[in-house]
């Protein structure tokens, strides 16, 4: 039985924003190979998004096992970083209704 205890959605929220970075974390070589400008905001670069999930899903392999953070959060809270990822998120979720 899967009941909404507090505790459980708190767990479940963490677990989704850890989730969501370490996504990002695993596609930022080839968003590096694609363009990804780290000065940019990530919601005005989706053709690279767009780009770096091609290659990863073609099978490139990425010229570095370098990273970039992606969607900074302005502050070190979580609730910094989640506002980002839902701006990002919404943006993707726009151009893919587009």
């Amino acid at each position: 039985m899967d009941t909404l205890l507090p505790h459980r959605i708190g767990h479940r929220y963490w677990r989704r924003v850890i989730e969501i970075r370490d996504g990002l974390l695993q596609l930022s070589p080839q968003l590096v190979d694609a363009g990804f400008d780290s000065s940019r905001p990530a919601e005005q670069q989706l053709d690279t998004f767009r780009r770096a999930l091609q290659l990863q899903a073609g099978g490139h392999t990425p010229t570095s096992r370098a990273g970039v953070l992606v969607a900074a959060p302005e502050d070190v809270d979580i609730n910094s970083d989640v506002r980002q990822l839902i701006h990002l998120s919404r943006a993707l979720a726009r151009e893919g209704a587009s």
